[in-house]
Parts: structure tokens; sequence; C-alpha cells
């Protein structure tokens, strides 16, 4: 071979490995962009999360000691329409969970059974007794009214926003 054919060679093989080497530089670099961003969304979920906190904890601090009662168990059935059972599940008390449902796969089952898709609430009593409060509702499906009942929802208000829920079991 003469040295024309041998620097041709040459030259080949080093522009492919020039050329390795800038795909796995743009590799790096978009993996390192694609962590970046993902780290931003993350950190931008967490502070959401924190400002939705505060503002809930404004509103509901403002409200008299009854629409907060009504606010907490509103917001157990909203859990329960829009199927986040597990949200649901951690606004038990433990002590009732253990008694009654020692998965989250009872308490999915039960609450399949039990409440319509629709849930529309009506308040009808709302009793104080020491530091639980006691809250008759009547569950109405939205769409069959005539599958409708009245439940007794007991809630341990622990500081503002933060509760814990029971219900009587039938």
């Amino acid at each position: 071979m003469d040295k024309s054919v041998k620097r041709i060679i040459m030259l080949i093989a080093i522009l492919i490995i020039i050329a390795v080497i800038l795909v796995i530089i743009i590799n790096i670099l978009s993996s390192n962009k694609n962590k970046n961003e993902n780290t931003t969304n993350e950190d931008n979920n967490v502070i959401y999360e924190e400002e939705l906190s505060k503002a809930r904890d404004e509103v509901v601090g403002a409200k008299t000691e009854t629409s907060r009662i009504k606010a907490y168990v509103g917001q157990y059935f909203s859990c329960l329409e829009e199927k986040d059972y597990q949200k649901a599940y951690d606004m038990l008390f433990d002590n009732f969970k253990n008694n009654y449902f020692t998965s989250l796969e009872q308490f999915e089952q039960y609450v399949v059974d039990k409440y319509p898709d629709n849930i529309v609430l009506n308040y009808t009593d709302i009793d104080r007794e020491g530091y639980i409060y006691i809250a008759s509702v009547d569950v109405i499906d939205g769409l069959n009214i005539s599958n409708s009942f009245t439940q007794r929802i007991v809630v341990k208000e622990n500081a503002l926003n933060e509760f814990n829920i029971s219900f009587q079991m039938d």
C-alpha cells in the first residue's frame, strides 16, 4: 500500500472516532438536560403544593368550626369520587383502619360497593363531642336519588387542615 491510501484509511478512522465521541457527548448533554428539567419540574411541583397548602390553610382558617368540618368531610368524599383511594385511606383514623380495613384493597372494595360514583352531600347535623365532631350526612347518588343513605362521619381536627376521619359502618 502506498502512503496516500494509508493516510486516507487513517483519516477515515480518525473521523469515525471523532463522530463516536460527538455522539457520546451529545447523549451525555441531553441526558443532563432531561435530568435538570425533571428536577426543575419536581421542584416546581413541590413549590406549587406548598403554595396550595398555604392557601387552603388560609381559607380553612377563616371558616367557622362547622364550615371547617364540612370542608374536611367534603375533601374526603372528593377523594372517593375521584377514586383517589390512597389519599382517602390516609385520612382515616389508624384504629379505625386496623379494625375495619387492614389493607387499601379492603377499603377500596368497601367504597366501590357502598358509595355511588356521583356523590352529592347534604349535611343534616354537626355536633361537637369533646375533641371530635360528628356529622350526619345524607350521601345522595347524583344520578339516582333513590340510591341515597344517611351516614355519620366522625372527624377529629388535629390542627388546621389536618384531620382524621372515621364513619358509621353498617
